[in-house]
Order: C-alpha cells, then structure tokens, then sequence
C-alpha cells in the first residue's frame, strides 16, 4: 500500500489541476489501495511507492501542488497542458531523472537543482519563467536540458562536470 502522504500528493494534483476538467481522469480519487490503477500514474512493482506520474496534453488547469513526499518519483511529465504558477520545490526528489512541463504558462524562476544527482532529462522550455539558470553542480547524468522560449536572465552556469 502506497504511504497516505503520496496518496496526498495526487489528490492534490487532481484538485489543484481542475481534475474534473481533465480529458482522461479514469479511476483518479477512488478507493485508498487503487492509486497505482489511476490514470497515468505507474508505481513500483511491489505497489508502494509513485514511480510515474504521466498527465501531457491532459487538459490539466491549475498550479502543480509540492511533490516534495514523492521520495521515489522518476518521472513527472505535466507537458501541454493550461499550468499556472511556479515549478513547486525539487527538493528530496533524488530520484528524479525525468521531468518535463514544457509548454505551459508557467511563471516565477527554476527552482534549485541541488540534489538532483540521477536527473537526466530537464525541459521547461515553452513557458513564462523568469531569473536566472540555478547551478548545474552535481547533475552529473544529465543529457538534454531545454530551458528555450521564457524570459530567464543571467548567464549560463558553469558546464563542468556534466
């Protein structure tokens, strides 16, 4: 059974996305046990953790909720939808190698990278985020990194080590 605070977490991306509005919403906020069965969300194999969180073009409208108790999350991609607001906080997700919310209407600044020592695919691109590129330190998997088509500021971090 998945902890109640991932649980917590999705229910809170259905409600704070408009997930009565979504174009696919197959068994989202039904029974506690279940989680693994909604739609575009994918768990470990033993059913106790979120892996995969998979809602493009899904018409999510809204603000994405804190992830933050997604401890075991390697996937999120919230792409081509109507999100508002700002990326929430990465931090904790070490296990994140994937994450994608390009093509939103996405505002504020990138939010700090730190400790995201498995990422490999970053793509914000196709938003209204502004600031600066935080450092890139420490991601020493990453392979594509789009930030194009937003209003960011600032140099580009040093490249080393990736």
């Amino acid at each position: 059974t998945l902890p109640i605070a991932e649980r917590n977490v999705l229910s809170a991306i259905f409600t704070s996305t408009n997930g009565a509005n979504w174009a696919v919403a197959t068994n989202w906020n039904s029974r506690v046990g279940t989680e693994c069965t909604w739609y575009g969300v994918t768990c470990d194999e033993k059913y106790e953790h979120i892996e995969t969180i998979s809602l493009s073009g899904n018409r999510l409208r809204g603000s994405l909720p804190p992830l933050t108790e997604l401890s075991r999350l390697i996937s999120l991609d919230v792409s081509s939808n109507q999100l508002t607001g700002s990326i929430p906080s990465l931090t904790g997700l070490s296990n994140l190698q994937y994450f994608n919310v390009r093509t939103n209407q996405l505002t504020g600044s990138i939010p700090p990278l730190t400790g995201l020592s498995n990422l490999q695919y970053f793509y914000i691109y196709s938003n209204q985020l502004t600031g600066s590129i935080p450092s890139l330190t420490g991601l020493s998997n990453l392979q594509y990194f789009n930030v194009r088509t937003n209003q960011l500021t600032g140099s580009i971090p040093p490249l080393t080590g990736l």
